[in-house]
């Protein structure tokens, strides 16, 4: 296994294979970071089946993440993208988060990568997902 120090974010992380996952050990997450988190824009409720039949290696058990973990990911000093370094498949487009909306069930939040802002977004449109699960026992 190979370290990498996020400096900009100051995140500690693990890349636990060094073309599929990301371990941020600040958070005891791990994310996905391959091609499909790049390439593949589907609708939330697609998102949501594809990440939990997700198996990256020996890792299942995916999900999407809250607002609040892909909020961890974000670095404002960076433009396209505007992610912490240490991620290699990034699209500079909108992510899906798990966290709903309040005043429209058919909505969730979503981050846009090009610049770090959040946006609520229908879940019926096809946006970018990255999967994540918790290394917490």
């Amino acid at each position: 296994m190979k370290a990498l120090l996020l400096t900009s974010a100051l995140l500690f992380v693990t890349s636990v294979s060094a073309t599929e996952l990301i371990h941020d050990t600040s958070t005891s997450l791990l994310w996905q970071d391959n091609v499909d988190s790049k390439e593949l824009a589907i609708s939330y409720y697609e998102a949501q089946e594809y990440c939990s039949k997700l198996a990256v290696g020996l890792q299942k058990d995916f999900r999407i993440p809250t607002l609040g973990e892909l909020q961890t990911l974000v670095d404002y000093k960076h433009f396209k993208p505007a992610m912490v370094e240490g991620f290699t498949s990034v699209a500079n487009e909108v992510y899906w988060s798990s966290t709903p909306f309040m005043d429209d069930a058919d909505k969730v939040w979503a981050i846009n990568f090009r610049d770090g802002k959040t946006d609520i977004i229908a879940k019926s449109y096809d946006r970018h997902v990255r999967c994540v699960k918790s290394t917490k026992q």
